[in-house]
Protein backbone atom coordinates (compact mmCIF):
# COMPACT_ATOMS: atom_id res chain seq x y z
CA UNK A 1 0.00 0.00 0.00
CA UNK A 2 1.32 3.63 -1.10
CA UNK A 3 1.76 6.33 1.72
CA UNK A 4 -0.86 8.32 0.53
CA UNK A 5 -2.85 5.61 0.93
CA UNK A 6 -2.16 4.58 4.82
CA UNK A 7 -2.12 8.40 5.84
CA UNK A 8 -5.93 9.37 6.77
CA UNK A 9 -6.85 12.26 4.98
CA UNK A 10 -8.96 14.35 7.67
CA UNK A 11 -12.47 16.58 6.74
CA UNK A 12 -12.85 19.55 7.81
CA UNK A 13 -14.90 19.60 11.36
CA UNK A 14 -13.63 15.71 11.44
CA UNK A 15 -13.49 15.09 15.20
CA UNK A 16 -12.16 11.35 15.24
CA UNK A 17 -8.79 12.32 13.84
CA UNK A 18 -5.88 9.94 14.59
CA UNK A 19 -2.79 10.56 16.23
CA UNK A 20 -0.93 10.43 13.42
CA UNK A 21 -2.79 13.22 11.74
CA UNK A 22 -3.11 15.51 15.16
CA UNK A 23 0.72 15.54 15.67
CA UNK A 24 1.46 15.76 12.02
CA UNK A 25 -1.12 19.05 11.91
CA UNK A 26 0.52 20.13 15.57
CA UNK A 27 4.04 20.47 14.18
CA UNK A 28 3.08 22.32 11.23
CA UNK A 29 1.76 25.27 12.87
CA UNK A 30 4.86 25.72 14.59
CA UNK A 31 7.57 24.64 12.10
CA UNK A 32 5.00 27.04 9.93
CA UNK A 33 5.82 29.77 12.69
CA UNK A 34 9.21 29.25 13.09
CA UNK A 35 10.21 29.07 8.93
CA UNK A 36 7.47 32.21 8.29
CA UNK A 37 5.27 30.22 5.84
CA UNK A 38 2.05 30.82 7.56
CA UNK A 39 2.89 34.53 8.49
CA UNK A 40 4.31 35.18 5.29
CA UNK A 41 7.65 36.90 4.30
CA UNK A 42 9.66 35.65 7.21
CA UNK A 43 7.99 37.50 9.81
CA UNK A 44 7.72 34.37 12.15
CA UNK A 45 11.73 33.65 11.80
CA UNK A 46 12.02 37.22 12.51
CA UNK A 47 10.52 37.23 15.81
CA UNK A 48 11.55 33.90 17.34
CA UNK A 49 15.31 34.92 16.00
CA UNK A 50 14.98 38.20 17.98
CA UNK A 51 13.57 36.13 20.83
CA UNK A 52 15.96 33.56 21.33
CA UNK A 53 18.89 36.38 20.50
CA UNK A 54 17.59 38.00 23.59
CA UNK A 55 17.36 35.68 25.71
CA UNK A 56 20.79 34.04 24.71
CA UNK A 57 22.72 37.60 24.72
CA UNK A 58 21.51 37.73 28.68
CA UNK A 59 24.73 39.26 30.46
CA UNK A 60 26.46 37.37 33.07
CA UNK A 61 24.84 37.52 36.24
CA UNK A 62 21.52 38.67 34.91
CA UNK A 63 18.61 35.93 36.14
CA UNK A 64 17.94 33.36 33.62
CA UNK A 65 16.52 30.69 35.67
CA UNK A 66 13.30 30.76 34.05
CA UNK A 67 14.13 31.31 30.40
CA UNK A 68 10.80 32.43 29.53
CA UNK A 69 11.87 36.03 30.85
CA UNK A 70 15.29 37.74 31.61
CA UNK A 71 15.60 40.03 34.03
CA UNK A 72 18.69 42.53 33.83
CA UNK A 73 20.33 45.26 36.59
CA UNK A 74 20.22 48.60 35.47
CA UNK A 75 22.16 50.31 37.26
CA UNK A 76 22.12 48.58 40.61
CA UNK A 77 20.00 48.73 43.27
CA UNK A 78 18.38 51.82 44.14
CA UNK A 79 18.99 54.64 47.02
CA UNK A 80 18.25 57.68 47.98
CA UNK A 81 20.11 60.68 47.59
CA UNK A 82 19.41 64.18 49.06
CA UNK A 83 20.55 67.21 47.46
CA UNK A 84 21.10 70.52 49.13
CA UNK A 85 17.90 72.28 50.24
CA UNK A 86 16.96 75.12 47.13
CA UNK A 87 15.39 78.57 47.89
CA UNK A 88 14.54 80.80 45.36
CA UNK A 89 12.44 83.95 44.73
CA UNK A 90 9.62 83.06 42.48
CA UNK A 91 8.12 85.52 39.67
CA UNK A 92 5.95 88.15 41.62
CA UNK A 93 2.45 88.83 40.53
CA UNK A 94 0.50 91.81 41.25
CA UNK A 95 4.17 93.43 43.08
CA UNK A 96 4.31 90.33 45.40
CA UNK A 97 6.89 87.94 45.74
CA UNK A 98 6.84 85.04 47.03
CA UNK A 99 9.66 82.43 48.54
CA UNK A 100 9.79 78.98 48.01
CA UNK A 101 11.90 76.40 49.96
CA UNK A 102 12.65 72.87 48.75
CA UNK A 103 14.08 69.95 50.39
CA UNK A 104 14.78 67.38 47.99
CA UNK A 105 15.25 63.77 47.83
CA UNK A 106 15.67 61.91 44.44
CA UNK A 107 15.45 57.95 44.19
CA UNK A 108 18.04 56.95 41.67
CA UNK A 109 20.26 53.64 40.86
CA UNK A 110 23.79 53.30 42.89
CA UNK A 111 25.80 53.88 39.88
CA UNK A 112 23.76 57.73 39.20
CA UNK A 113 24.70 58.84 42.62
CA UNK A 114 28.73 59.41 41.60
CA UNK A 115 26.90 61.55 38.77
CA UNK A 116 24.96 63.78 41.21
CA UNK A 117 27.85 64.18 42.96
CA UNK A 118 30.44 65.44 40.10
CA UNK A 119 27.33 68.15 38.73
CA UNK A 120 25.90 69.12 41.91
CA UNK A 121 26.41 72.04 41.25
CA UNK A 122 24.97 72.75 38.08
CA UNK A 123 21.82 70.87 39.46
CA UNK A 124 21.65 73.37 42.02
CA UNK A 125 22.22 76.33 38.81
CA UNK A 126 19.86 75.17 36.56
CA UNK A 127 16.73 74.00 39.25
CA UNK A 128 17.61 78.05 40.93
CA UNK A 129 17.11 79.08 37.38
CA UNK A 130 13.96 76.93 36.80
CA UNK A 131 12.57 78.32 40.46
CA UNK A 132 12.56 81.86 39.62
CA UNK A 133 10.44 81.03 36.48
CA UNK A 134 7.21 80.07 38.79
CA UNK A 135 4.50 82.13 39.97
CA UNK A 136 3.35 81.17 43.43
CA UNK A 137 0.67 80.06 41.93
CA UNK A 138 1.91 77.57 39.79
CA UNK A 139 3.26 75.41 42.59
CA UNK A 140 0.31 75.43 44.96
CA UNK A 141 -1.39 71.95 46.06
CA UNK A 142 -0.68 68.66 44.49
CA UNK A 143 -0.75 69.28 41.39
CA UNK A 144 2.01 72.10 41.24
CA UNK A 145 3.95 69.85 43.68
CA UNK A 146 3.58 67.29 40.98
CA UNK A 147 4.09 69.71 38.02
CA UNK A 148 7.66 70.70 40.03
CA UNK A 149 8.69 67.19 40.30
CA UNK A 150 8.44 66.68 36.87
CA UNK A 151 10.15 69.61 36.03
CA UNK A 152 13.13 68.70 38.62
CA UNK A 153 13.52 64.97 37.19
CA UNK A 154 13.59 66.60 34.03
CA UNK A 155 16.54 69.13 35.39
CA UNK A 156 18.07 66.70 36.59
CA UNK A 157 18.12 63.72 34.43
CA UNK A 158 19.36 66.25 31.35
CA UNK A 159 22.42 67.54 33.72
CA UNK A 160 23.79 63.85 34.50
CA UNK A 161 22.48 62.29 31.38
CA UNK A 162 22.97 59.37 30.54
CA UNK A 163 22.60 58.25 34.22
CA UNK A 164 19.20 59.23 35.60
CA UNK A 165 17.51 59.43 38.84
CA UNK A 166 13.81 57.75 38.72
CA UNK A 167 11.71 59.63 41.56
CA UNK A 168 11.90 63.00 43.19
CA UNK A 169 10.40 63.45 46.75
CA UNK A 170 9.76 66.64 48.59
CA UNK A 171 10.74 66.38 52.15
CA UNK A 172 10.67 69.80 52.71
CA UNK A 173 8.09 72.65 50.54
CA UNK A 174 7.98 76.02 52.37
CA UNK A 175 5.77 78.75 50.17
CA UNK A 176 6.14 82.08 51.94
Amino acid sequence: MSEAAETPVEAPGDTATSGAVRRRRLLGVPLGVLTGWRLGAGIGLVATLAVVVLLAAAPIGANTANRDSVTLGLGGPLVYHPLAPFMADLTPTKGTTAFLRLVVVVEAPQSAVGALKDHDVAITAAIQSQLRGFRRAEVVGSEGADRLRGELRAIINRTIAPAEVRTVYFTEILLD
